[in-house]
């Protein structure tokens, strides 16, 4: 991995750079460590490629650290820098946060994305960490990381998926966004009975209510968990009629054509502090699934976007 901007400088080609962008300021730190100075208001933020120069097909993870003192980490989205190479991930919650939960302003968190490039040659990966609440964001933090894929050395092995949750692998299309949402709830009480908890109920209203907020979001062309002008999440909740007092919500958006899984999808959630959270948190009991198949952003590139809202 080659550092950006004036992290470039030196023997970058022999020992790997940690590099990230922030309101106009670059920090880099050699070394494994992912540490960073703090940066134009923000106590650390760094990123880190593993490994730092993945061939074309393996399984590689950008691993990004971040906390803003006011607000908390929502999520972030990220372009590989070739095509089809988008994703994006967000959450949040309503009411008080449980204690060390990472919906605490100030708490700091470690998003890990998997990701598989597809195509050889220099990427300039770009990520934008975003802070901010069931309203939208409040802030937003961006960098990008510098990236030479070499070519496959072995033959890309397929994925094995998940063998328990049926239509996990599939790849999402208008003709089976029912057994794609379906599958998702299935790896989520996966992830749960994992941790010794209860499996979340399906619950038609919250399906309702994340239904119409992927669509939304694909409709407008914004990715956030309050569109321009509204609906809030609360209201949405208030118009399928929940009246529970706390409730959560996970988004998020592929735009790799050849990954669009709900496999993938909870994978992302699960390797991201705020939206294992949601998926983790033992007082929820019930769940809705909704997916588009199309992306929020960038309308020429294909692609799915999902929501599941959590209640009690």
């Amino acid at each position: 991995m080659r550092g950006w901007g004036h992290a470039a400088r030196g023997s970058s080609a022999r020992r790997p750079l940690i590099a990230a962008l922030c309101a106009g300021a670059v920090v880099a730190v050699s070394g494994p460590s992912i540490a960073a100075q703090p940066v134009a208001g923000v106590d650390v933020i760094s990123v880190a490629l593993s490994p730092p120069h993945p061939a074309v097909g393996q399984a590689a993870t950008l691993l990004v650290r971040v906390r803003d003192p006011t607000a908390a980490i929502s999520g972030l989205t990220v372009d590989l820098d070739e095509p089809g190479g988008q994703l994006g991930t967000s959450a949040c919650e309503l009411g008080p946060p449980p204690k060390g939960s990472p919906f605490v302003a100030g708490t700091a968190v470690t998003i890990r994305v998997p990701l598989r490039f597809s195509v050889v040659g220099a990427h300039k990966v770009s990520f934008t960490v975003r802070a901010g609440s069931c309203r939208g964001t409040v802030r937003s933090f961006t960098g990008s990381v510098a990236v030479e894929v070499p070519p496959a050395k072995l033959p890309i092995a397929a994925s094995s998926g998940a063998a328990r949750c049926k239509g996990a692998s599939l790849v999402v299309s208008n003709a089976n966004v029912a057994a794609i949402q379906r599958a998702t709830l299935c790896l989520v009480n996966a992830n749960r009975s994992t941790h010794h908890l209860k499996p979340l109920a399906a619950s038609p209203r919250l399906g309702r209510s994340a239904k119409s907020h992927s669509a939304d979001m694909v409709r407008r062309r914004y990715f956030e968990h309050q569109g321009p002008g509204g609906p809030s999440f609360e209201t949405r909740l208030l118009r399928v009629h929940y009246d529970g007092t706390v409730a959560g919500e996970d988004i998020g958006y592929e735009s790799d054509s050849s990954n669009e899984t709900a496999a993938q999808m909870v994978s992302l959630w699960m390797n991201s502090p705020p939206h294992r959270a949601n998926i983790l948190r033992r007082t929820f009991r019930i769940g809705g699934v909704g997916v588009v198949d199309d992306t929020p952003l960038n309308p020429d590139r294909p692609g799915s976007t999902f929501t599941i809202d959590f209640g009690h």
